[in-house]
Parts: C-alpha cells; sequence; structure tokens
C-alpha cells in the first residue's frame, strides 16, 4: 500500500485512508513498523460529539462505514496474516479492525481538538453606561429566537465613528450570550480590512473552524463553504456578532440558517440590502449629557469628575458626547492624579481637541478610515462641510461651497449620511458632529489650499446674505432703514417668497449660522458682511429678541462697520446694538452708543432719514426709563423728518412710538389721535408687523379712559396676532396688559395664568423682565 504522512509510522497515532476522489476515513491507530498488509481503523468524523445527529455527519459516518465494509470484504482472498513471512499488529482501542490488500493511501493526519461551544465575542469595555432603549430592543429579539421563528433575527446596528457600536455589540454578547446554547461567534471586519482587503470566503472558513469543521472538510470557494455554514447552522441556538461590517455581502452569505439565532451586525455604513432581506434597523447616537459625565466619571473614579460639575460637563460636550473620545479624556486623566478636569480643558485645541493627547490619534483614524472610503465628490463635499460652522447645513449652501450642481451634491451627502458621516434631518438639512466636523477641516488643511478654502467660504457667504437680506425684507418690507439696497445684496441668488412668520422662523432656524458666520467673517477681516449680517437678522433680533446673541451679534457689527469706515452702516449698527442693550436694562451703555450714532448721522451729507432714526432708538432709551417727555420729544422730531420725507412707515412708526409715550403722560385723547393716524399710515405701507405694536398701545390708552370692554378686545387681537407671528415680545407685553385687567376685575386666576405666561416669554428671551414678572407673581399668590 501506498502511505503517506511521517516517514516514521510508529510515531503516527492517526491515519486517513483514501480510495478514490472524495473518499476519506479519518482513523485512529497505532500502525507498528512491520510490513503489512492491513490496519485496524476505527472512524472518526470531524464534527463535535454534540452535534452527533447532525444529518451531514451521519451522511459522512454512514459513507466512511460502507468503505470500511468494502474493503472487509475483501479480506476473504487476502493471504492469512504472516503468509508470506509479514505480519500486522494492531494496539490502542479500534472500533472496528479491517484488513485489505491493496488499500491505495493512508495519511497520516492530527487528531482534531476536544470541542467546546464557542465563545468568542470579546467582554465589553469598562464603564459601558446608557443604552438602556436600545437594549431592551435587542432583548425582546432575543426572547423571539430563542423561542423559534422561521428564520434567523438580524439587527443592522448603525452608528458613526466612535459612537460605541463595538462597546454595545460586546455588551450584547455578555448579557445576553447565556441564552445561546450552541455558543455566539464573533467577525470583526475592521482588522481584516486594515491588512487590505475582506475575503469573506476566509471569514466563511474561519466560521467553520469555530463550529468544529477540520480543515479537510471545509470547501475551496465561498459558495460552497456558505452552504455549509447554513447547513451546520440549520439546527443552531447560535449567536453571531459581525463588527465592522462597510458592506451588506459581508454578511448576507454567513447568515445562519436557523429560526433560533440572532445576528447583529455592527457598520457606519446603512446596509439597505440587509434591511430588505428583514434586518431590524438600530441606531446608536451620542450619549446624553448626564451619561456623558458618568461615563467620565467611570473612566476616572477618583471623585475628581463630580469635584467639577461644570467643567466634567464642559468636558464631555468638548467630546460630543462619543464614547470613544470620553473614554481618551478620561483615560487621560486617569492617568494623571494630579490634573484637575479644567487643566484638561485648557489643553485642548479648539480645532482638533485631541491632537497629541494618548489615544487621540484613535479618533482621527477611525474617521479617516471612513474617510478612505467615499468616492473623489464625497471627500470634496465632507472637507467642504468641514469649513461651516453653524449647527446645520443646506444643501444649495454645501453645493456653493463646493461649486459643484445640486444634483451631484444631493447624492454625495446622501451617501455621506449613510456612512454616519452627515445627519440628515427631517426638515432636509444635514448636521454635522462637532467631532467629525472637526475631522472635516483637518482634511481640509491637509488637502485644500487656502485660496481654496477663501473661495469656498466666499460661495456660502454670498449664499446666506442673501437669503438673510430676502427673509428680513420679507418679515418687515421695503420700506424700513437700511444702509445697504437689498436688491443689491439678493442679486441673482434665487430666494423662495416667504411670509412675515416663515421669514422669521427662517431666520431663527438659520441664526446659529448666520452668526456663526459673523465670526468667521470678522476673524477673515471681512468687515463688510459682518454688518451687513446684522441688518439682515435685526427684524428677528427685534422681534424674538434673544437679547445675548442679539448684543455679540451687535459687538461685531459696530466693530465690522467702524473698520470698514463706512458711517451710515456704523450710525445703524449702534442704533441696533443699543436696542439691544436696552432690553437688557443696560441704559447708560445704550446712550453711548447713540451718542456716537447721533454725530455720525449728523455728519452724513443729505442722509435726514439717517438722523430720524437715532432719534427714534434714543427716544426708546428714554421711554424705557420712564423719562417720557425726553422720550415725547425725540418721537417727535423724528416724526417730523418722516413727514417732511413722505416715508409712510416711518411715519406710522413714529406715530405709534408718541402716541405711546402720550399714554403714559396720560393725555389718552391725543394719544388715541395719534395711534389712528399710525393704523391709516400702516395701510399704506408694507410694515404690517407694526400692527400688534399698534394694536396693544390701543388697548392700553382704552384701558386708561375706562373703555374696559373694548380695551380687552384690543389687547387680545394684538395677543393672538403676537403668537401667529411668534413675536415673542409682542405676546409678552400682551400678557402683561391683559394680567392687569384681569388684576382689576379681580379674577386673581386669570391674573396669575396670565403672568406666567409672560414670565416663560421674557425668560426665553432673556430678558430682565422675567425676574420682576416672577416676583409680582409671588406676590400676588
Amino acid at each position: 500500500m501506498a502511505v503517506s504522512g511521517p516517514s516514521d509510522l510508529r510515531s503516527g497515532s492517526a491515519a486517513s485512508w483514501s480510495r478514490g476522489p472524495g473518499c476519506s476515513i479519518v482513523t485512529s491507530c497505532r500502525i507498528h513498523s512491520q510490513p503489512s498488509r492491513s490496519c485496524g481503523a476505527s472512524v472518526l468524523c470531524p464534527w463535535p460529539r454534540r452535534q452527533a445527529g447532525h444529518p451531514v455527519r451521519r451522511a459522512v459516518v454512514g459513507m466512511s462505514r460502507r468503505v470500511i465494509d468494502v474493503v472487509a470484504g475483501l479480506e476473504g482472498w487476502m493471504p492469512d496474516n504472516g503468509r508470506d513471512g509479514t505480519r500486522n499488529e494492531v494496539s490502542g482501542s479500534a472500533a472496528n479492525v479491517v484488513q485489505g490488500r491493496d488499500i491505495g493511501t493512508v495519511n497520516i493526519g492530527v487528531a482534531p481538538p476536544p470541542s467546546a461551544v464557542p465563545r468568542q465575542v470579546p467582554p465589553p469595555p469598562r464603564g459601558f453606561v446608557d443604552r438602556q432603549g436600545p437594549l431592551a430592543r435587542i432583548g425582546d429579539l432575543v426572547d423571539a429566537v430563542v423561542a423559534g421563528q422561521d428564520r434567523p433575527g438580524v439587527v443592522a446596528l448603525r452608528g458613526m465613528p466612535g459612537v460605541g457600536k463595538s462597546a454595545f455589540v460586546r455588551t450584547v454578547a455578555a448579557r445576553f450570550g447565556d441564552r445561546f446554547v450552541d455558543g455566539s461567534l464573533h467577525v470583526d471586519f475592521g482588522p481584516l480590512r486594515h491588512r487590505g482587503g475582506v475575503a469573506v470566503g476566509e471569514v466563511a472558513g474561519t466560521m467553520l473552524r469555530s463550529l468544529g469543521v477540520a480543515d479537510q472538510w471545509i470547501p475551496p470557494d465561498l459558495v460552497g463553504r456558505a452552504d455549509l455554514c447554513r447547513t451546520m447552522t440549520a439546527e443552531m441556538n447560535l449567536l453571531v456578532v459581525f463588527d465592522g461590517v462597510t458592506q451588506d455581502a459581508q454578511v448576507l452569505p454567513l447568515l445562519p440558517a436557523s429560526g433560533r439565532s440572532l445576528v447583529v451586525a455592527a457598520s457606519h455604513l446603512a446596509l439597505p440590502e440587509l434591511i430588505q432581506d428583514g434586518a431590524v434597523e438600530m441606531k446608536l447616537a451620542a450619549l446624553d449629557p448626564t451619561d456623558a459625565v458618568a461615563l467620565l466619571s467611570e473612566m476616572c473614579p477618583d471623585g475628581r469628575i463630580a469635584a467639577e460639575p461644570d467643567h466634567a460637563a464642559e468636558l464631555a460636550q468638548l467630546c460630543g458626547h462619543l464614547p470613544l473620545a470620553l473614554r481618551v479624556a478620561g483615560g487621560w486623566l486617569s492617568t494623571r492624579p494630579t490634573w484637575t478636569v479644567q487643566r484638561l480643558l485648557e489643553e485642548f485645541d479648539d480645532t482638533d481637541p485631541f491632537d497629541g493627547l494618548t489615544g487621540g490619534a484613535a479618533i482621527n483614524t477611525m474617521f479617516d478610515l471612513a474617510y478612505d472610503d467615499l468616492t473623489d465628490v464625497g471627500k470634496q463635499v465632507y472637507r467642504m462641510a468641514g469649513l461651516l460652522v453653524g449647527s446645520h447645513l443646506h444643501l444649495e449652501v454645501v453645493a456653493a461651497l463646493c461649486d459643484l450642481p445640486v444634483k451631484q451634491v444631493r447624492r454625495a451627502l446622501d451617501h455621506l449620511s449613510q456612512a454616519s458621516l452627515i445627519e440628515e434631518r427631517p426638515d432636509r438639512t444635514y448636521e454635522l458632529h462637532r467631532l467629525v466636523q472637526a475631522h472635516a477641516l483637518r482634511r481640509s488643511l491637509e488637502e485644500d489650499t487656502e485660496g481654496d478654502r477663501t473661495a469656498a467660504l466666499r460661495r456660502a457667504l454670498r449664499w446666506w446674505l442673501a437669503r438673510a437680506v430676502a427673509a428680513d425684507v420679507a418679515a418687515t418690507g421695503t420700506q424700513r432703514l437700511r444702509v445697504t439696497d437689498p436688491a443689491q445684496l439678493i442679486g441673482d441668488v434665487p430666494v423662495p417668497a416667504m411670509s412675515a412668520k416663515q421669514a422669521l422662523d427662517w431666520l431663527e432656524n438659520e441664526h446659529a449660522n448666520l452668526l456663526g458666520l459673523m465670526r468667521a467673517c470678522a476673524e477673515h477681516g471681512w468687515h463688510e458682511p459682518v454688518w451687513q449680517l446684522f441688518e439682515g437678522l435685526y427684524a428677528y433680533y427685534d422681534n424674538r429678541q434673544p437679547l445675548a446673541a442679539w448684543s455679540e451679534a451687535g459687538e461685531l457689527a459696530v466693530t465690522a462697520a467702524h473698520l470698514s469706515g463706512n458711517a451710515a452702516a456704523e450710525a445703524r449698527a449702534r442704533c441696533q446694538m443699543a436696542r439691544a442693550l436696552q432690553k437688557r436694562d443696560e441704559y447708560a451703555a445704550a446712550h453711548r452708543q447713540l451718542d456716537v450714532a447721533r454725530t455720525l448721522a449728523a455728519e452724513l451729507d443729505d442722509d435726514e432719514r439717517m438722523f430720524a432714526s437715532t432719534l427714534d432708538f434714543t427716544g426708546n432709551v428714554h421711554f424705557a426709563q420712564g423719562q417720557y417727555e425726553q422720550a415725547l420729544d425725540c418721537f417727535r422730531r423724528a416724526l417730523t423728518i418722516n413727514e417732511k420725507l413722505g416715508r409712510p412707515r416711518g411715519i406710522a412708526l413714529q406715530s405709534w412710538l408718541a402716541g405711546r409715550t402720550l399714554v403714559e403722560l396720560g393725555r389718552i385723547d391725543e394719544a388715541l389721535s395719534l395711534l389712528a393716524s399710525a393704523r391709516r399710515f400702516i395701510e399704506h405701507s408694507d410694515g404690517r408687523s407694526l400692527l400688534p405694536r399698534i394694536e396693544l398701545t390701543t388697548a392700553a390708552a382704552l384701558h386708561a379712559a375706562g373703555r374696559t370692554d373694548e380695551a380687552e378686545d384690543a389687547a387680545r387681537s394684538s395677543l393672538e396676532q403676537a403668537r401667529e407671528l411668534k413675536l415673542t415680545a409682542g405676546e409678552a407685553d400682551a400678557c402683561v396688559l391683559l394680567a392687569r385687567m384681569a388684576r382689576d376685575r379681580g379674577d386673581s386666576a386669570a391674573e396669575q395664568q396670565l403672568l406666567h405666561r409672560a414670565e416663560q416669554a421674557y425668560a426665553t428671551m432673556g430678558s430682565p423682565r422675567a425676574a420682576r414678572i416672577h416676583a409680582r407673581r409671588q406676590a400676588g399668590q
């Protein structure tokens, strides 16, 4: 017979006989060196004992026994043992001993390792927090598959790089693994991808080996291996975890066939084919602030996090509430016991906060891998998106940044969204996580020139400025005083038609972007667009009054206008800045701004309208201080200028302001006359956003005149108009007047309810009036 294997048969402890293609019998025997024509054989199958009833095992064992029977049948014509001077000797244990003259080939192999239930998923990391909702959903799926169903349960887990997908799937295995009696398998495609590619066939082979299949039984091709995987798992209760998945094709061939198995595939990409095949999609978001701080405490458990709650919250926010970043920051602190949280914050760089920190490179590497999978257009869109400083992105502004067609950019943004690098919001805008944005900016700094970035920002600036100016015009009309002609700024940028409320809503939604753009322009020394953006935001600031942001924007605009040498722009910016200071009860600061504004306006040639505007703002500060005579003088002078210039909107505005002051002076008849005039002139202007204010002042005059029913009707009309337009300040003022009317008629419950609404509105604006209203409510209870 022919023998393959070790040349010294005395050392062989197992043999594989071959009798033609595909007929191989693993044997367990001890073969001595004496010449022999037969040997003892005990059939062993490559499947673990716990799968003894598996149909494939039964088939293989049956085939092996049939071959042994054929060999044994030859014994009748073979010479007796030792007849030709030879003998064979069998030692050890053998279930079947056969003799044969010409057997073919004996292959000396190695006995398979002892079978064990695979538990391959690594343990979860230290300090796992939150995720109770997703874990509960996984628990429901586990219950379903353990009970048995017609197909395996599959979860397509999706989340941006660093959000904690690996920690989550490991926690799933730790929490639910004992529910799967046939074990848990784990495949991490990440390291395989790092080595230059993912061969799914090799992964299938690894899985088969984990299930106890010997190498000689593993088919050479992916199709054969996938078929064998399904056959092997058809009756199993198995948990399979795939991590670092980048394609549906990596998972689909390897799904088990059993309805009592669960598969969790984690990826930063969407897996549409897997979902179409019935997978449940689950998304992991960044941690909420409380859990983010809790993770920091787990990583640095010596009490420093709890000792600095404000700094800890700031650190968590700087980490974007991403578990990976939080672990890096917490680990940094834990290895430096003398450091405070504040000191770590001081080490962070604003652009790339983890640059230079131990472990920080892993964050950039993680995003680099996702970036490398993008198309060239996707990479360009990603880098350009990193230049923006606002809260969200519009498709059109990204197209302007990239100087690419909108349709092409829409496809690229969709791919970025599928890759979890950009989040698409319900309003069809896009959002970047702050660490993603930092990475995108870093790639732009590496790959784009300074000229490329400057040109991109200029294009985005033009788009945003045109939209802001168009919204300002829609909210307050074309007749309001502006330094720059709106048509000049809008140019050929397409802008949608908007109602006044839609315009104010748009400005509110875009405020973070526009204020961020003002800051960026100031840093670049682009002074003119800074004050132009501030002028475009005035309708929003004056009507909804976010006072802190209004003040910041005003400071930027005043500085930019001064540096640009535009006296008219500076006077206008100082007036609008003074309005914000007045609303914050900072009267002295407001007057300082207005003193300079009046001086600048007086020096302007043939621009009486600008000077009238400075009188308007000055009168408002006097009015807020209770200096009604000074206020009335300013308003009457401004009214005279507007009448001379024939400006209907200006006449209406100054008539209302003067009428409001006359109410406070007790000159009710004069006030009602001026308010009626204001209403008439509004009808001939595009300043209808003034109507709720005129109506409210009319209500106050009627109430002072004792015309209670008319006063309440006018006040409620003003409240409804303000609510419809979302004029926060107007709604609050109307509630205060209605509360006074309720008090006068003895309805304390209505008074308290109205004052509560007013307090909430003032608090939203950041107005000091909120505290005064609160004190009034407490006194009235």
